[in-house]
């Protein structure tokens, strides 16, 4: 069974909506963005360089970065957002 519903309903309460969201927003989106701002330029940078794709200094690539690279499709960053409305990845069924 999934006590996400049952923890949500519960933290609805003392605040209603508006206030649970705001703590769930600063409490999910704030590691999201320190991951997608400051951990994942340096792996992205480091993979451009092994693969060939990139030649240059780190500081070289970070307008890049910014412009083409930027981690928004790093799905290992989207797992807070998905915990933030309950959401479970699915897994294959064994049989």
């Amino acid at each position: 069974m999934n006590d996400s519903p049952t923890s949500i309903f519960l933290a609805l309460r003392p605040g209603g909506a508006a206030r649970f969201l705001l703590e769930r927003g600063l409490r999910l989106l704030v590691p999201l963005a320190f991951g997608i701002l400051v951990l994942a330029p340096p792996q992205i940078y480091l993979e451009r360089l092994t693969r060939g794709e990139f030649r240059g200094s780190f500081f070289q690539f970070l307008p890049r970065y910014f412009k083409d690279d930027l981690a928004w499709t790093g799905v290992h960053l989207w797992n807070p957002v998905r915990r933030l409305f309950g959401l479970k990845t699915r897994k294959a069924n064994p049989r």
